[in-house]
């Protein structure tokens, strides 16, 4: 592999591609369908956050969850 550089862009040119309009919005009933379909009585993942708490959240905290998630995605 001499001479190659796998991860050494040499291109004259960069193509940049902007997906932020392209992004589709996440609805609350997708949040809810994800929430019923974790695994009960597992250990916290990463996050820290019980599946539990989130199985236990009324539809104002789902929307919020759903917000969050748009609002993050957007950034």
């Amino acid at each position: 592999m001499d001479g190659i550089h796998l991860f050494n862009d040499e291109r004259p040119e960069k193509l940049l591609i902007d997906v932020s309009d392209n992004l589709v919005e996440i609805t609350t009933s997708e949040v809810v369908k994800a929430i019923s379909d974790l695994a009960r009585n597992k250990s916290p993942d990463e996050d820290e956050i019980p599946e539990e708490l989130l199985q236990v959240l009324r539809t104002s905290g789902k929307e919020e969850i759903t917000t969050l998630i748009n609002d993050t995605r957007r950034e």
